[in-house]
């Protein structure tokens, strides 16, 4: 089982989705996740951004969302 937390800058949990299956891809659970998110917000001034792992890869995609996906550092 996971869970997906996001959470604003000075750390409190804004919104808990889950729990979800272990085997469910973390991209899928953010993109059905996503719209509450941007609903909750869309009468404000928020601008969403998101710091994730390789498993969001594709998060760019989101035209609203602010997406950094460090890349590892090559060996070599």
């Amino acid at each position: 089982m996971k869970y997906q937390l996001s959470h604003s800058r000075d750390g409190r949990v804004v919104h808990v989705s889950g729990p979800h299956p272990g085997a469910r891809h973390d991209l899928n659970i953010f993109k059905d996740t996503a719209p509450t998110l941007k609903n909750a917000t869309e009468d404000t001034n928020f601008n969403w951004s998101i710091i994730a792992d390789r498993g969001y890869v594709g998060a760019e995609s989101i035209d609203w969302l602010s997406t950094y996906i460090p890349s590892k550092a090559s060996q070599f």
